[in-house]
């Protein structure tokens, strides 16, 4: 990822780096730019639930590992964990180049995560425009689905949902639109409206 990028979000979400002494030259994000916004989203909802639940979280390692994001921390509870896993999850439905959507695939023997404009690309130098209308949906239909669905959370977003069309909800959490889709039933389905 861009070092400007990197030291945006640092700098951002200071409270999750800061613990033991990162510093924005410590820490480096070992993806590329098109989960930008998938890992601002993910440390705007950490952030907020360790402040509601007085949680020292620390982020000690953002990195693509398998052709996923994963998001390594210390201090944090199962809810943290779980979020955090759902991220994994997302991320292989966007693009690691760009943020549109995409999947995994293997090639050359690397498990990566790109769109089909980016599929047989191996390095890019692209700077994907930042959504914080994603952002917040994201952080916001999450949250939702992790108290909705508390210690389920993780089977509900892997399977596929009659109520979404057949679709599993993890790959809508790769767009706002989707997001919203789910965000709404949710708050139809906690309501008693929701098939």
């Amino acid at each position: 990822m861009y070092r400007l990028l990197e030291v945006g979000l640092v700098s951002r979400h200071a409270s999750l780096f800061r613990k033991q002494g990162h510093q924005e030259e410590a820490l480096t994000f070992e993806c590329m730019n098109g989960w930008f916004d998938l890992i601002a989203s993910n440390l705007q909802l950490v952030e907020r639930y360790a402040e509601l639940q007085r949680l020292e979280i620390e982020v000690v390692d953002v990195k693509e590992k398998f052709g996923l994001l994963r998001i390594y921390q210390h201090g944090g509870d199962e809810v943290i964990d779980r979020a955090l896993d759902i991220a994994e999850l997302v991320s292989g439905c966007v693009c690691e180049i760009c943020g549109s959507l995409g999947s995994v695939s293997e090639r050359q023997g690397w498990l990566r995560t790109r769109c089909h404009l980016h599929q047989d690309q191996d390095a890019a130098d692209h700077l994907a425009g930042s959504k914080q209308g994603y952002i917040d949906s994201y952080a916001k239909t999450v949250a939702l689905l992790l108290w909705f669905f508390k210690e389920h959370s993780i089977g509900w977003v892997n399977q596929e949902c009659l109520g979404l069309g057949g679709r599993r909800p993890f790959e809508l959490l790769a767009s706002s639109e989707g997001c919203e889709e789910i965000y709404v039933f949710i708050r139809r389905f906690g309501g008693g409206v929701g098939v």
